[in-house]
């Protein structure tokens, strides 16, 4: 992935497949991963579901890439290194906190933007 773009499609499996990259698809995306009445691969396969558009063509074999690909993305174009530490912020819990730092960063109310991509609200959540 590169870190100086703001991906809208995903290569897998040879094929391009549009993702959805808004900040607010990925915080449902994220909430879903984070389910804990269902198991790790409903909640997986539920995340790649609503990530990828067109993903019930996707063929299984290409899960786990899409799955790496997917985390990548949430990870702001990083892969994942090592074993994740401990749960430092809850995006649902600290929304009030989070949403207005990043209004405050970005200038504007974010919520009120048709489409915000998830690395720039990320960008202004780090700021």
């Amino acid at each position: 992935m590169n870190r100086w773009e703001l991906p809208e499609t995903a290569e897998i499996g040879g094929r391009t497949y549009p993702v959805h990259a808004d900040f607010r698809d990925i915080l449902d995306i994220l909430a879903r991963l984070n389910a804990p009445e269902e198991d790790e691969a409903t909640r997986l396969y539920v995340a790649l579901a609503l990530f990828y558009e067109d993903f019930t063509a996707m063929p299984e074999r290409d899960y786990q890439a899409a799955a790496e690909w997917l985390m990548a993305f949430l990870n702001g174009g990083e892969e994942e290194t090592g074993t994740p530490g401990a749960k430092l912020i809850d995006w649902e819990q600290d929304a009030g906190m989070i949403i207005s730092g990043v209004n405050k960063a970005a200038g504007c109310e974010v919520r009120s933007l048709p489409f915000c991509h998830w690395w720039t609200f990320l960008g202004w959540f780090g700021a």
